[in-house]
């Protein structure tokens, strides 16, 4: 082999070595951010939740932790099986999340939300309001 050749392959392992340290990195931020954020919906729009479950806009829900059955509310993607807290947390399902919320998923959500409010509001209305024998 050709030095000038070694030296490319020494080069090129040399700068796979820090793609690689710097892509488990930028994952470690992606999957640490998406559990937060997670979190905070869970905590936000648990109240929701009847029986320990609540099924939200694009195949997402809230439910008792898969794994501790009375545990805290955990969101999941119930499309592709993700489960968003840090011990089942991947990069790709970090990825999914990130990218529906890009594409306006918290909206969705909120959405859904104000119209459960307004329809139990409503109902609460009717019930208030009905004559009883």
């Amino acid at each position: 082999m050709t030095q000038p050749r070694a030296n490319a392959i020494v080069n090129a392992l040399q700068r796979l070595d820090r793609a690689g340290d710097e892509a488990s990195k930028a994952n470690e931020k992606l999957k640490a951010a998406a559990v937060q954020v997670a979190q905070h919906i869970a905590a936000k729009v648990g109240g929701y939740a009847e029986r320990g479950f609540l099924t939200l806009p694009r195949g997402y829900s809230l439910s008792a932790h898969a794994v501790k059955e009375n545990g805290p509310l955990c969101l999941k993607s119930d499309l592709r099986g993700y489960i968003f807290d840090e011990e089942h947390i991947t990069a790709e399902s970090a990825l999914h999340l990130a990218r529906d919320i890009a594409n306006g998923w918290l909206e969705d959500v909120t959405a859904y939300l104000e119209a459960r409010t307004q329809e139990a509001e409503r109902a609460a209305e009717t019930l208030r309001e009905a004559k009883l024998p």
